[in-house]
C-alpha cells in the first residue's frame, strides 16, 4: 500500500469531521514511514493515472440547482510567489551528481521536501535513495548496529539493520548521514540487497563526475496559482503549497495538496454537487476537500487545511479550473 492509499483511507475515514486536522498529512505520512518503512516511497504507479489523462477544468460549473455560480474576475494578488509568470508548472531537481550507481538499481526519481532535495532508484521493493538539503533527514528503519566513517573528509554516521519490515530474502537496511562543510546535510539510503561497501560508494562519489541528473516537471500545471504561497512537497504524484511563511520548515507534506487517485469518485458527506465541463464534483469548503470525477476510477482532489489556508468557494473554484494534469 502506497502513501496515497494510506492517506486516502485516512481522508475517507474523516470526512466527515467539520476541519481536519491541521496535521492530518503529517500524521498520515509518518505513520506510513513507522510502519511500511516507505518500502515503495512514493511508488509511482500507485496513484499516478495512466499515459495520456488530462484534466483542464473550464469555469463551466453550476451547483444542484442548476443555476452558475457568481465567479468574481479576481481575487487578491495576482502574482504568487509559486509562480511569477503567471502560470507555474513545478520542477524537481537534484544538485549532486551521482559518479557511481550499483548496478541493478531502477530508475531514477526526484522528490521534493520541503527545502531538501531526494534522488531514488526503486525496482520492486528495493530502493537506493541519497536525500539533501538543509534538514536533516529521517532514518528509515530502527538501526541494530551503528558506526562511524568518513566522507570526503567529513564525518559521518552509519546504521544498518539485518531486517525491516517489508524486506525480502538477503535484504538489508544501510543508511549514511553527514553534514556538509555548509552545513547540508546528505543521506544515502538502501533497503534492498546492497552491502555497505556499495552504499558507502555511492555516497563518497555523490558530487563527482559523471552524470547529472535531468530535471523533472511535475505531470501538474497551474493556470491560476495561489497568491503568496510557495511549493512545499513535490512527488510522482503529488504537489503541496504552503503559505510562504511557512516554507522551508518540515520535510513532510502539508498545506494545500493535489493529487490523483486511483479510486472511484464518491460525493463525500455534507459537500456541495458540482458539474464541472460535465464532470462530478464535490467540494466541502469547510473540511477543505474538493473532488473531480476523471472517470476510469479516478479521482483529482484538492485537500487542505482552512485554520492555515483560508479559502473561500469561489477562489478554490477558480484555483481548480486552472489545474491541467498529464499521468
Amino acid at each position: 500500500m502506497s502513501f496515497e492509499d494510506d492517506l486516502r483511507i485516512t481522508l475517507r475515514d474523516r470526512a466527515s469531521e467539520t476541519l481536519p486536522p491541521a496535521d492530518l498529512l503529517t500524521e498520515t505520512y509518518q505513520g506510513v514511514r513507522r510502519n511500511q518503512r516507505r518500502r515503495r516511497w512514493l511508488a509511482t504507479g500507485a496513484a499516478v493515472v495512466t499515459a495520456g489523462a488530462i484534466l483542464a477544468v473550464p469555469l463551466v460549473i453550476r451547483g444542484d440547482s442548476g443555476s452558475p455560480p457568481h465567479l468574481p474576475v479576481a481575487s487578491g494578488p495576482s502574482l504568487p510567489d509559486v509562480a511569477d509568470l503567471g502560470r507555474w508548472q513545478p520542477i524537481a531537481t537534484f544538485d549532486l551528481r551521482p559518479g557511481w550507481v550499483p548496478e541493478g538499481v531502477g530508475p531514477a526519481t526526484l522528490e521534493v521536501m520541503g527545502p531538501n532535495q531526494v534522488l531514488r532508484y526503486e525496482k520492486d521493493t528495493q530502493m537506493l535513495a541519497a536525500e539533501f538539503g538543509p534538514l536533516e533527514p529521517e532514518w528509515e528503519v530502527e538501526a541494530t548496529a551503528e558506526s562511524s566513517t568518513t566522507i570526503g573528509d567529513r564525518p559521518a554516521i552509519v546504521h544498518t539493520a539485518d531486517d525491516y519490515d517489508g524486506a525480502a530474502p538477503g535484504y538489508r537496511f544501510v543508511a549514511v548521514r553527514w553534514q556538509t562543510a555548509e552545513g547540508k546535510w546528505v543521506q544515502v539510503t538502501s533497503l534492498g540487497p546492497y552491502s555497505d561497501g556499495d552504499v558507502l560508494r555511492f555516497a563518497r562519489e555523490l558530487g563527482n563526475e559523471p552524470g547529472i541528473v535531468p530535471p523533472v516537471l511535475s505531470a501538474f500545471t497551474f493556470a491560476d496559482p495561489l497568491a503568496g504561497m510557495a511549493q512545499q512537497y513535490l512527488g510522482p504524484a503529488m504537489v503541496c503549497v504552503v503559505p510562504r511563511e511557512m516554507s522551508g520548515k518540515q520535510r513532510h507534506p502539508e498545506g494545500l495538496c493535489v493529487y490523483v487517485l486511483e479510486e472511484k469518485f464518491e460525493p463525500r458527506p455534507h459537500g456541495e454537487r458540482l458539474l464541472i465541463a460535465g464532470r462530478q464534483a464535490c467540494l466541502n469548503v469547510d473540511a477543505g476537500i474538493f473532488d473531480t470525477d476523471l472517470g476510469g476510477g479516478r479521482t483529482l482532489r484538492i485537500e487542505w487545511d482552512q485554520r492555515t489556508i483560508p479559502l473561500g468557494r469561489e477562489r478554490i473554484l477558480r484555483f481548480a479550473a486552472g489545474i491541467t494534469y498529464r499521468g
